[in-house]
């Protein structure tokens, strides 16, 4: 028997879900199984949808680090290693807080011991080759991606103004939102002034696509994508996007871009813009707004 409360930590991402059977039900039914086959209470700890390559984009995974350092658990239960991190700096850190606070930890499928040397080297060995298979999935990705940009395919799945099309995986014009679009480079035109234009947008009362405020990030964001001239952004280089329909004339996407170029320099950040002349795309070493 524990003194103290389980934590049972499970988390799935959508794709590992889909295709590896990791869903968050299976999980929970397992562990929740293997808490009571112990006699132990538990509490459960759930996030989906969230990649486990660090902690600090986890906020499941930091309140229950938070419980622990309030003594509330004497246990942390997972369904498998890689469910509560892929990342070996990540995985020791956990450790060294399981120890400080006298936690035991537990993989129900790997059946490991923390509180054995063994069995800390067994968790080492996995959390190396956990962080090996994230990284190897990541560079898959990276390639998969360079290649869709060469043949001037989507590279991304939401832009505001566009929507992907699942058939054809292209981005398609919404119309709604394309005005939105429209109406934030024509407020720049007109103000020059990012910040003005969030408040102006807010003020007519429209919203991103998800129904979220567009705010001077989401404003500097739009003003500085090619995409709305049809062009594609990817690692660093522009490439034209055939099967992309333009929201922005390429005269008033580069009138934008001249009036960024000539902010002074307290009111600049770094990002990579770009002109567009005749189909041809030329580097500027500039900041937006």
């Amino acid at each position: 028997m524990l003194d103290r409360t389980a934590a049972i930590y499970i988390r799935v991402s959508t794709e590992e879900q889909a295709s590896q059977g990791y869903s968050l039900a299976g999980q929970a039914r397992s562990l929740s199984d293997y808490c009571e086959r112990q006699g132990w209470a538990f509490v459960l700890y759930e996030e989906s949808g969230l990649s486990a390559k660090d902690i600090v984009h986890r906020p499941k995974l930091k309140e229950l680090v938070a419980a622990l350092q309030r003594g509330e658990h004497s246990a942390v239960v997972v369904w498998q290693l890689s469910r509560i991190t892929r990342s070996v700096p990540d995985l020791y850190a956990l450790l060294s807080i399981f120890s400080d606070y006298d936690v035991r930890f537990v993989s129900v499928t790997e059946g490991f011991d923390v509180g054995t040397v063994l069995g800390r080297l067994l968790v080492g060995i996995l959390g190396v080759i956990a962080q090996f298979e994230r990284e190897l999935t990541s560079e898959r990705v990276q390639l998969a991606m360079a290649e869709r940009a060469r043949q001037g395919k989507s590279t991304c799945s939401y832009a505001l103004g566009y929507r992907l099309d699942k058939s054809t995986q292209q981005l398609v014009v919404v119309p709604g939102e394309a005005e939105i679009v429209r109406a934030i480079f024509e407020t720049y035109l007109g103000c020059r002034n990012a910040s003005e234009v969030a408040r102006r947008i807010a003020a007519r009362g429209m919203r991103g696509a998800r129904g979220g405020k567009i705010d001077l990030e989401g404003v500097r964001l739009v003003l500085t994508r090619p995409i709305y001239v049809g062009y594609y952004r990817f690692k660093g280089k522009v490439m034209p996007a055939p099967n992309i329909e333009p929201i922005i004339s390429a005269t008033t996407y580069n009138a934008v871009q001249r009036i960024i170029s000539t902010l002074p320099a307290g009111r600049k950040r770094k990002c990579p813009l770009w002109i567009i002349k005749g189909g041809v795309s030329q580097e500027l070493a500039l900041s937006s707004t």
